[in-house]
């Protein structure tokens, strides 16, 4: 199983009260980078954004799976940075 990370610069973020920010992207079609097949939207799942002063906000990310290749991909907006996801 393998896990990436495509960062998108083109979004909204969305206040859902119940929720938390959600990420809406504008994309309606994503392709796998590992086999070049569409992927299909599995879930959503949170993710911690650290904001400047040291505070955190909670983000809302969708994940996709290739039926292709089995990989998942994380939807990251262009304002998590490489230390926001462990690398």
């Amino acid at each position: 199983m393998v896990k990436n990370h495509d960062f998108i610069s083109d979004y909204t973020l969305v206040l859902k009260e119940d929720f938390g920010v959600f990420v809406e992207s504008s994309e309606n079609s994503h392709i796998c980078p590992v086999c070049r097949e569409t992927l299909h939207y599995r879930d959503s799942r949170p993710r911690i954004r650290k904001k400047e002063g040291g505070t955190k906000e909670q983000l809302m990310i969708r994940r996709f799976r290739c039926q292709n290749c089995h990989a998942y991909h994380n939807e990251l907006p262009d304002c998590l940075s490489i230390e926001h996801i462990g690398a």
